[in-house]
C-alpha cells in the first residue's frame, strides 16, 4: 500500500481540521461576524431592481465569497501556501467588483467577455479616485507572491526544519496553531474592508440624493 493513498491523506485531513477548528471557534469572531455582515449585503443586493449592473455585481460578490470560504477550508486543513492562492483571486474579484461599483459601464464589458485583465483593473481605479484602494490591493497581491510562486523562502509551509539540512515534508498540509490563526483574522479583515467601502458607498449616494 503506498504511503499516502487517498483514505491515509482524508484522515489526516480530518485530524489537521479537527485542531484548526477549534483554533477558528477560539479566535474566529472576525471572520463570524464578517460572514454574517457579508449576508446582510447580499440580502441588501438581492433586493435591487433588476439590471446587468446588480448582475454582474451578484456574480463578482459570488466570487468573492467562495475564494474566501475556499481560503478558509483550505486553512483549516493546514494547506496554508495554497489558501494564500485563494486569497490571491479574492483580491483580483475584490478589485474587480470595485471597478464595476465606480464605473458601471465596466458590467457591460464583463458581459461581453471584455472584462480588463486584473493589472489593468487596479490602473482604472487609480484613474477613477480609487487610487488608495489600488495601491492597498496592489501590495497585499504583491506579499503574497513569494508563498503563491515557487521560491525557498516561504517553503516553511511545506517543510519542517528539524536540524541543518534535515526535515519533514508536509504532505497534505500540517497542524500550525499560529498559521492557522493568524490567516482567519485577516480573511475577516479583508472581507470588513470589502464592506466598509460598499458602506461608504451607500452612503455616499444617500447623501446625493
Amino acid at each position: 500500500m503506498t504511503k499516502y493513498d487517498l483514505k491515509k491523506l482524508r484522515r489526516h485531513t480530518e485530524r489537521i481540521r479537527r485542531h484548526h477548528e477549534l483554533v477558528t471557534d477560539n479566535h474566529g469572531s472576525g471572520i463570524r461576524a464578517a460572514l454574517q455582515s457579508y449576508s446582510d449585503f447580499l440580502t441588501i443586493l438581492e433586493t435591487e431592481e433588476p439590471s446587468l449592473l446588480k448582475s454582474v455585481r451578484q456574480l463578482i460578490s459570488l466570487r468573492f465569497f467562495n475564494h474566501i470560504y475556499s481560503a478558509l477550508v483550505l486553512i483549516e486543513a493546514g494547506l496554508f501556501s495554497d489558501a494564500q492562492g485563494c486569497e490571491r483571486s479574492a483580491l483580483e474579484a475584490f478589485a474587480a467588483f470595485q471597478l464595476v461599483s465606480l464605473c458601471p459601464e465596466y458590467a457591460e464589458q464583463y458581459e461581453r467577455e471584455e472584462f480588463p485583465k486584473p493589472v489593468k483593473v487596479r490602473l482604472l481605479l487609480e484613474q477613477n479616485g480609487a487610487a488608495d484602494i489600488a495601491t492597498h490591493l496592489q501590495d497585499l497581491y504583491t506579499s503574497s507572491s513569494g508563498v503563491v510562486h515557487v521560491t525557498r523562502r516561504h517553503e516553511r509551509f511545506n517543510v519542517a526544519w528539524t536540524e541543518e539540512g534535515s526535515g519533514q515534508l508536509k504532505y497534505g498540509g500540517a497542524e500550525s496553531k499560529q498559521d492557522c490563526e493568524h490567516m482567519i483574522r485577516w480573511l475577516g479583515t479583508l472581507m470588513s474592508w470589502f464592506l466598509s467601502l460598499e458602506t461608504e458607498r451607500v452612503s455616499s449616494r444617500q447623501d446625493d440624493g
